[in-house]
């Protein structure tokens, strides 16, 4: 009876062991298993963490959307600054030019003039009376000057007091009237250029005379007289 115990705590004993082990074996396994897990899991700090895209098909990849967060603070970007193309090539159309072409006609081109001079110059002292310059007579006719559109007489003209004025004017010898539109005036008391307005003489040949008049004696002072045309 004795000798059938001892054999049977041995076998007792090696299982214990055997199970014993493989405790300590398991134990040591499941440590390294959540060590490997935990190290590939939990990512060092510092370190970049990268999001891997939600695969719906094999071959589809979604893209998560973009969130777009407008700050109330933010200044708006400034406009990029643009340089116009240069215009090139013919910007006015056909009826632009000749509208253009048009009111460069329609301008009138510059006058043109011309002078007959007249002999008269000194200083005469005259009354209420009209008084023929000697020298002054000469012949007009308004036919030879073709193209002309009007005529103004023209002179220098002062008296001798601002209170007493000088006149002048073209006298018609061939009618016996002064010319109409040619009568001129001035209170000058230096001597100053005068424009009639515009005469209105007879047709044909005329004999023209240039003649002065005061007040009360004032020394009125001519010189200078001519016909202004105009083309």
């Amino acid at each position: 009876m004795e000798n059938s115990y001892i054999p049977r705590f041995i076998l007792i004993l090696i299982l214990f062991i055997f199970g014993a082990n493989i405790v300590i074996v398991d134990f040591f396994l499941i440590q390294n298993k959540s060590l490997v897990l935990n190290s590939k899991v939990q990512p060092e700090p510092g370190a970049a963490q990268i999001n891997l895209p939600n695969i719906v098909n094999p071959t589809m990849v979604v893209s998560p959307p973009l969130l777009v967060v407008s700050s109330p603070t933010a200044a708006p970007l400034p406009s990029p600054s643009v340089t116009p193309a240069p215009i090139t090539g013919n910007i006015c159309p056909v009826a632009c030019v000749n509208l253009i072409n048009k009111s460069k006609s329609a301008v009138a081109p510059s006058q043109k003039e011309s002078s007959i001079s007249i002999q008269t110059s000194g200083s005469t002292q005259v009354y209420n009376d009209w008084y023929t310059i000697p020298g002054s007579e000469f012949t007009f006719n308004k036919g030879n000057y073709p193209g002309a559109k009007s005529y103004y007489f023209q002179t220098n003209l002062s008296t001798d007091s601002t209170d007493r004025i000088a006149y002048a004017r073209l006298y018609d010898a061939t009618h016996g009237i002064g010319v109409t539109g040619s009568d001129i005036t001035t209170p000058s008391t230096s001597l100053s250029q005068v424009q009639s307005g515009q005469l209105n003489p007879f047709s044909g040949n005329l004999t023209i005379r240039v003649q002065i008049r005061g007040l009360n004696g004032n020394l009125v002072t001519i010189g200078n007289s001519r016909i202004v045309v105009v083309y």
